[in-house]
């Protein structure tokens, strides 16, 4: 199951990449389509293997850059897509409860919610995520 402290240390975790990958744009963001970075375990104690990709996916309209954080045995609980056609963003989160402004997606075999959020927009300034309420704690930097 997904736990809201395992979802703190991911969201942690993808900024940090953010960062050191120097992604502050849909546009950088787009450029590293087809990309995988393999994470070094035992960071934010999350000592299991996980992977970010970014990918060129299917979308209601056209294609949007999806930033994929892969966990092995769990799958992708947070992946971040960004259409530029069409201007927005989307949340896909995978969490062991409900979350106030996500909408109820479908349940994976684990019994975790997997639950979406539309933005409109597609620049990481105006995503305003993660927000503190979201992700119990963890708060957002004006850098990414």
């Amino acid at each position: 199951m997904i736990t809201s402290q395992l979802r703190k240390l991911i969201s942690k975790d993808i900024l940090d990449f953010l960062e050191r990958e120097r992604i502050t744009s849909a546009e950088e963001m787009k450029k590293k389509e087809g990309e995988t970075w393999m994470l070094k375990k035992g960071v934010y104690a999350l000592d299991f293997e996980r992977r970010i990709e970014i990918a060129a996916r299917p979308s209601d309209f056209g294609v949007a850059s999806a930033l994929s954080y892969i966990i092995y045995g769990l799958g992708i609980p947070l992946e971040i897509r960004i259409n530029q056609t069409i201007g927005s963003t989307s949340f896909i989160i995978k969490d062991s409860q409900q979350l106030p402004t996500y909408q109820l997606f479908a349940r994976d075999p684990s019994g975790n919610y997997i639950l979406l959020k539309d933005l409109s927009g597609n620049e990481f300034a105006q995503m305003n995520y993660p927000t503190a309420a979201e992700l119990r704690g963890i708060r957002r930097t004006s850098r990414v």
